[in-house]
């Protein structure tokens, strides 16, 4: 008896067993001299499934059964009728646009192939279009923008490329002694600090700081009132010189903090569009009452809040060797910058580093950490180029 395997399509005959019958031939012939069992051995043929990508973006894709990742490995041998999800994944700054091939097509991120044959299926990228958004300042005054994702800190980097679509959160920041006066471009207008731009094309958004006008009030005590070495200078004089505005010298001598502050509120018309307070030397040991008072002074000022505060001047016999005095100057001037980050101006330091290095006097000053001779007076208040250098420093902090 002659036995023929036929396999169906899809399937490949792999053999016989039994009855007298082996290898791959398609007929086997069996001797009947007693009962035989003959078996046919039948797999399913396998086909190659290839995966292609196309298009001016990027992406991957992989199969549900973790054997294609394209990327790297993009084919892969499976038995008939088979079948396979594909996942398309786009890179950053691209997108999937579709599938063909292989019984794909559409846009879904999946597709799932019946595998029957050798096939190909592609997927295509497309990049993304990616715009500019960039950030004019404009600044009389002065003052920040910042975008949402932290690309944009204008200052100094004032654009970044955003892919369409993209949404930016822009934050204008005015300075201690700035208003912010508003928005033009990319749709944002008006004078809130916040404002989202839809970035779909090139776009250009502006910002505009204005500068204090008026008058500005300078309160404190005899490093206020100045004139210590009858020259007429005093740092309110100088800042007025600078600024071209009236500066108000609200300086008394030996006054604590806590009588300056009584003197302020006791007297509202001199507030100012800017305020200026150094206040604290005559009672520094006391730092809970410094920060009170000049909490209180703060607190009265109008909306939007102008105002520096300057840290306290130790005195040429309170250096770095002397730790009481030095420590609760310095300590009051940290608590000073903690409570005032952004309204805070560190002229001690300023006044200890503008030394002059052929000076053998200045040299030891700073060297323990004190204003040095060069711009003192006397042991603690500063003569005119100290006080000229005060106002300076303030001019610059202002604008």
């Amino acid at each position: 008896m002659t036995l023929t395997a036929v396999a169906a399509p899809g399937s490949n005959f792999a053999g016989w067993s039994g009855g007298g019958c082996s290898g791959t031939a398609p007929t086997c012939t069996v001797n009947m001299g007693a009962a035989e069992a003959v078996t046919a051995q039948f797999t399913l043929q396998n086909y190659t499934l290839t995966v292609a990508r196309n298009g001016t973006g990027s992406g991957s894709v992989t199969s549900s059964d973790g054997t294609i990742n394209c990327g790297t490995t993009c084919s892969a041998a499976y038995a008939n009728g088979t079948s396979v999800v594909l996942t398309a994944v786009a890179a950053s700054g691209s997108a999937f646009t579709g599938w063909s091939g292989g019984g794909c097509s559409g846009t879904a991120s999946q597709c799932s192939v019946s595998v029957t044959a050798v096939s190909t299926v592609t997927a295509t990228f497309t990049v993304i279009p990616s715009y500019a958004l960039t950030v004019s300042n404009l600044a009389s005054g002065a003052g920040i923008v910042t975008s949402s994702d932290g690309q944009i800190n204008c200052g100094s980097s004032c654009s970044g490329g955003y892919i369409s679509g993209t949404s930016v959160t822009l934050t204008a920041s005015p300075n201690s002694v700035s208003n912010f006066g508003g928005w033009s471009g990319g749709n944002c207008i008006g004078t809130v600090s916040t404002c989202t731009v839809d970035v779909s094309a090139a776009v250009t958004v502006t910002a505009t700081f204005s500068s204090f006008g008026g008058e500005i009030a300078a309160w404190g005590d005899s490093l206020t009132y100045g004139n210590q070495d009858g020259t007429g200078t005093t740092y309110p004089s100088v800042l007025a010189q600078l600024t071209t505005r009236s500066v108000y010298n609200g300086g008394v001598s030996g006054e604590s903090s806590t009588q300056i502050a009584a003197r302020m509120l006791d007297d509202t018309s001199r507030y100012g569009d800017l305020t200026i307070i150094w206040a604290g030397r005559n009672n520094s040991e006391d730092e809970s009452a410094v920060l009170g008072d000049i909490a209180s002074m703060v607190a009265v000022l109008p909306e939007p809040k102008h105002f520096l505060v300057l840290s306290i001047l130790n005195a040429c016999y309170e250096g770095n060797i002397e730790s009481t005095a030095y420590s609760q100057i310095i300590a009051l001037n940290q608590a000073l910058q903690a409570a005032y980050p952004n309204n805070y101006l560190d002229i001690r330091s300023l006044l200890v580093a503008q030394y002059d290095p052929s000076s053998p006097e200045d040299v030891f000053d700073h060297s323990i950490d004190v204003p040095p001779t060069s711009l003192r007076f006397d042991n603690l208040h500063l003569n005119a180029a100290g006080y000229t250098f005060v106002a300076g420093q303030i001019s610059r902090a202002i604008y």
